[in-house]
């Protein structure tokens, strides 16, 4: 699969995964062969994985948080070492927070990290990890809400805005959390400089996408 290139366009491609039918590395070795991949043009953004309710069944896949987590963390790691970047993680905050869980439901009742060397510091290691990606949030409303606690957790933001479903054009619409040239570096370098590390005055609006078949192409495993 080729992503048709249009002038102007900054598009990429995300890949709804069943985990049911094969490995988080497996399906990211799919993605990448299938459009999903990454290259420096200014134009292509790194893939999403888009993780949310499972069409076909259970809510979760039928998979328990520790497995879903390794499996999303599996996929993360493959596509890693295929493209050299991170993948954004799609997802709706009530779906992650049900299906992966989150760093605060790894820290003690106090609020405080596990001791090193314990099963919960483990989680919350892979956890932080996982929120190192770029969190294009799904929310139809006016405003963001609050964010899946694995990245509101660590005090990062989201890097995009699904706000609505469909426009008056059919489109889904997104909103990019910074501006068209902070959207162009990541397309260039692959890499989003997260939010919380900004320094002020950088941002100057944000740059508004939409989602459709020219920038945007899916590949699916069921």
């Amino acid at each position: 699969m080729t992503i048709q290139t249009v002038d102007g366009i900054i598009r990429g491609a995300y890949h709804f995964a069943n985990p049911s039918s094969a490995t988080g590395a497996q399906q990211a070795d799919f993605f990448v062969s299938n459009g999903g991949g990454w290259s420096n043009d200014g134009k292509t953004l790194p893939g999403a994985l888009d993780r949310e309710w499972n069409p076909y069944g259970s809510m979760c896949f039928d998979m328990t948080q520790t497995q879903m987590r390794t499996w999303i963390n599996d996929f993360v790691t493959q596509y890693r070492t295929r493209t050299g970047v991170n993948p954004m993680i799609y997802t709706a905050s009530i779906w992650w927070n049900r299906c992966v869980s989150t760093d605060a439901s790894a820290a003690g009742s106090n609020g405080t990290l596990p001791q090193t060397g314990t099963t919960q510091q483990a989680v919350v290691v892979k956890d932080s990890v996982l929120a190192q990606n770029p969190l294009w949030l799904a929310r139809y409303s006016s405003s963001v809400g609050p964010l899946p606690t694995m990245w509101s957790s660590q005090n990062r933001k989201h890097a995009i805005w699904q706000n609505a479903a469909l426009d008056a054009k059919g489109y889904d619409t997104n909103i990019f959390n910074g501006s068209l040239t902070q959207l162009r570096a990541y397309a260039t370098t692959g890499k989003l400089r997260s939010p919380r590390e900004r320094r002020p005055g950088l941002r100057s609006g944000a740059a508004h996408l939409r989602q459709d078949s020219r920038n945007v192409a899916g590949s699916f495993m069921k």
